[in-house]
């Protein structure tokens, strides 16, 4: 669990570490249990504390749901790429090939 400094605003973006939600999206992230409020009134105040949960997501897992798209949009030469350890850069980490396992 991460907890941050939220502080309200017109729109949703993040400016120099700083991260903006709407009133509107916040209440939607806080009923959706996205984000759970350890400080301050959402309703009233300007910024708030927050608790909130960050997925990162491996590389190795990125690549596969990479190739798991292109095989079913139906892009081949994607796949053959996949399936041909040779066929990636030599300055590419081969996290997806089996042969780069041995």
């Amino acid at each position: 669990m991460t907890t941050e400094t939220i502080r309200i605003g017109d729109k949703n973006e993040t400016k120099r570490g700083t991260r903006y939600l709407s009133r509107e999206t916040l209440q939607q992230q806080i009923m959706n249990g996205m984000l759970e409020v350890v400080g301050g009134n959402p309703a009233e105040d300007v910024s708030i504390t927050v608790r909130s949960r960050r997925y990162v997501e491996s590389d190795t897992a990125f690549i596969r749901e990479c190739v798991v798209s292109a095989q079913f949009l139906g892009k081949s030469h994607l796949t053959a790429a996949a399936r041909d350890c040779s066929a990636v850069p030599s300055n590419t980490v081969k996290l997806f090939c089996p042969a780069s396992a041995s």
